[in-house]
């Protein structure tokens, strides 16, 4: 959640200081946090991001939510769907849903065989 390019960035509005939180998603498991910072860490998670070609999402309500979360656990499933949006649109955003949706329907044909 932060402050990136306007053709890649879903914002809404913030106030208060900048938070930064990074996800891990691979398609087959529940999203964990792998990384959370404030102001200058924020920054910098943020420049990582932008650097690594992951598309950033402004949501200042779902960051501070994450924040709460520890460093390496999968989120909650009360963040489910709002995780899952901004997925959704880091994925479409870098045109690998088809990629995800792919791995998912994989990954759902060994469960059921």
């Amino acid at each position: 959640m932060s402050d990136p390019e306007p053709s890649d960035t879903h914002r809404r509005p913030s106030s208060g200081p900048r938070r930064a939180i990074a996800l891990s998603y691979d398609g087959s498991d529940v999203p964990q946090v792998v990384a959370t910072g404030q102001d200058e860490l924020a920054r910098r998670i943020i420049e990582m991001a932008r650097e690594s070609g992951v598309p950033a999402v402004e949501d200042p309500m779902l960051a501070r939510a994450l924040a709460e979360i520890d460093l390496g656990e999968h989120i909650p499933e009360a963040l489910f769907r709002a995780v899952a949006e901004v997925l959704s649109y880091a994925l479409y955003v870098n045109d690998r849903h088809e990629e995800v949706l792919r791995r998912a329907r994989e990954q759902g044909d060994k469960d059921d065989g």
